[in-house]
C-alpha cells in the first residue's frame, strides 16, 4: 500500500509504503511533517491511498483532510 500526502498546489509532502496484511485493520500515523522532517502548518491537504489487489488491479482513494492546531 502507498500513502501520499500533497499540498493543494500538488507538492508531495509525505510518502509511506508498506505491505498490506489481509483481514487486518491497519493504521498509519502521520506526524504532520514533510519529507525533510519539517512540521507543516495547518491547512487543507490531499491524500492518495493506493492498494494493489492480488490480480494486479490498483484501488485508489483520493480525499481531502484538514490539519488544525492541537
Amino acid at each position: 500500500m502507498t500513502l501520499k500526502i500533497y499540498t493543494l498546489t500538488g507538492e508531495l509532502l509525505y510518502r509511506d509504503t508498506w505491505e498490506a496484511q489481509s483481514g487486518d485493520d491497519q493504521k498509519r500515523e502521520w506526524k504532520t511533517t514533510n519529507q525533510n522532517q519539517q512540521v507543516i502548518g495547518r491547512g487543507i491537504y490531499i491524500y492518495v491511498l493506493q492498494a494493489e489487489k492480488e490480480d494486479g488491479n490498483v484501488l485508489q482513494a483520493i480525499k481531502r483532510m484538514v490539519v488544525t492546531d492541537d
